[in-house]
Order: C-alpha cells, then sequence, then structure tokens
C-alpha cells in the first residue's frame, strides 16, 4: 500500500475519536450544572433534577451541525485522498473539519453565556476568537495554494515554482514533481498550524470559564510552540529550495503569496500569544485585588 494511502487511513482512524465523542456528548445530559440542577442540550436523565437550555434550538443546531460538519470532512478526506489528486478539492474536506470545529465552539459558548451574566472576560474570549478566526482561515488557504517560493535562475528564463509539496517548471511542459526532502518543512508547518489552532481554542475556552491562574498561562505557551514551529518550517524550507538547485546560479528569490500569508498567519498568532498573556494577568490582578470577577 503507497505511503499516502496509509496516512489517509490513518486520518480516518483518527477522525473517528471526535466523532464518537461527538455523539456521546450530544446523547448525554450533563452539559452545565448549577448546584443541583443540570442542563441538557438533547435528553435529560431520570435521576436527577433536568432543565432544557436557554437558547437550546440555537445551540442544538450549533452542536449537531459541527458533528455532523466534522464526520463529513472525515469522509471526504478519505474519498478524495483515495481517488483525487486535485489540490483544490482537497480544500473542501478541510473546511468542513474547520467549520465543524468552530461551530462547536460557538455553541458552547452560547450555550454557557446563555447561563450566565456575560462579564468583561467573556468579551476577551469573545475578542481572542474573531482574531484567532483570522489565522485559521489565512493557514488554511496557505496551505493549500500553490505559491510559497519562486526562483529565476540562469539556465531559463522561466521560475520554478515551489509550493510545500511540489516544484512546478513555468516553462511549456508546465510540469510537477513531488519532493520527497520537503518532509520535514511540512511536518514543521502543518504540526506547528494544527498546534496553532489548538492554542487559539484553548485560549478562549480558558479565558471566559476558567479561573485558575496557572491554567491561564497554558495557551499562550500552546500558540508559541506552534508559533516556533512553523518558522522551523520556513528556514528548512528555504534551505532545501535552495540545496534543490545548487548546481543552478539563482538570480532571484521570491516569496510567493502562500508564504506571505503564513507569515501572516503567525503574526497573528503572535499577537493571540501576548493578547490571552495579557487577559490571564487583567482578570488575576482583579482577583489579587478581592474582586470576584467569576
Amino acid at each position: 500500500m503507497q505511503p499516502s494511502r496509509n496516512l489517509v487511513l490513518l486520518g480516518a482512524l483518527i477522525g473517528l475519536i471526535p466523532i464518537v465523542l461527538g455523539i456521546v456528548a450530544l446523547a448525554t445530559p450533563k452539559w452545565i450544572q448549577i448546584l443541583t440542577t443540570n442542563f441538557s442540550l438533547l435528553i435529560c436523565g431520570t435521576t436527577n433534577i433536568c432543565l432544557e437550555s436557554p437558547h437550546s434550538d440555537t445551540t442544538n443546531g450549533l452542536e449537531i451541525a459541527g458533528v455532523v460538519a466534522i464526520a463529513v470532512g472525515v469522509i471526504l478526506s478519505v474519498i478524495f485522498g483515495m481517488s483525487s489528486k486535485n489540490r483544490w478539492i482537497h480544500l473542501l474536506p478541510q473546511i468542513f473539519l474547520i467549520s465543524g470545529s468552530i461551530l462547536i465552539l460557538i455553541g458552547f459558548l452560547l450555550e454557557h453565556l446563555a447561563m450566565i451574566t456575560m462579564h468583561y472576560y467573556h468579551k476577551f474570549a469573545i475578542i481572542g476568537f474573531i482574531v484567532g478566526l483570522c489565522a485559521i482561515i489565512l493557514g488554511i488557504i496557505a496551505l493549500t495554494t500553490s505559491t510559497w517560493i519562486s526562483i529565476n535562475h540562469d539556465q531559463s528564463l522561466h521560475p520554478i515554482i515551489y509550493d510545500l509539496f511540489r516544484q512546478c517548471n513555468k516553462n511549456e511542459t508546465n510540469k510537477c514533481t513531488n519532493i520527497d526532502n520537503f518532509r520535514i518543512p511540512q511536518y514543521f508547518e502543518i504540526i506547528g498550524y494544527i498546534i496553532l489552532v489548538i492554542g487559539l481554542f484553548v485560549g478562549v475556552l480558558c479565558t471566559a470559564l476558567v479561573n485558575q491562574r496557572s491554567i491561564h498561562f497554558i495557551p499562550p505557551i500552546i500558540l508559541i510552540i506552534g508559533i516556533i514551529m512553523i518558522f522551523l518550517g520556513f528556514i528548512f524550507y528555504i534551505k532545501d529550495v535552495v540545496e534543490s538547485n545548487n548546481t543552478l546560479i539563482i538570480t532571484k528569490l521570491h516569496f510567493g503569496s502562500s508564504m506571505i500569508l503564513m507569515i501572516s498567519t503567525c503574526i497573528i498568532g503572535c499577537f493571540l500569544a501576548a493578547y490571552f498573556s495579557f487577559t490571564a494577568g487583567y482578570i488575576h490582578r482583579h482577583i489579587l485585588a478581592t474582586v470576584n470577577i467569576y
């Protein structure tokens, strides 16, 4: 079996985890507990007092749509991974997966905020989430588009275009070939981006729901790790591009739009790391001042 198909099957197995967890979460009654009252999303248990949560129709729709979107994304990833090499088609499952995660997070925040009075730390979480969406969108576009670096050299008037996975010669043949040497930059870029997205979600949830100082400083650390991995990927990527053309005299090397978008993602990630650090310090300054903000 080809390595790419092994990765697709591995992704399918991993994708089953959030689908199963989502179904179990939707089918269990304890979503939020206030004193002795459980608020459920869909199903109430019979042993405790159980109430339907406020805004349940909206929350139900968002949570169910999120789980379904993730399931559709996993299925499409397997189908397209096995049958298609079109890069733009492969973008569709990623849109479903990211959209599903965003819908679930929005539904979760609405469910929580409906139970309590909105305070400024909830607004901090919403602002961080909105800014983080920009990083998510830019990162997806960067990883799935094809202009990372272009080089001009002395042996042809046509540039060589590199994306994260392939080399394309912009000449009469317009031929593109996969490059195995780019595997290390690929791992750093993709894993770094995933860690950055995880850091965003953890930061939003910690800012809105958690009042422990030690936990509040976890999201900036996660974000910084993701940013460092992405920048290490840049370094290895540029190094591999230059080394793969060591027999040519490179006259110009241009950063393409895809790399600029990924750099922008890193910049937003740096802002988010600073932002969540600020919100953690700001919230705990009030706690230390004996102001009960929770």
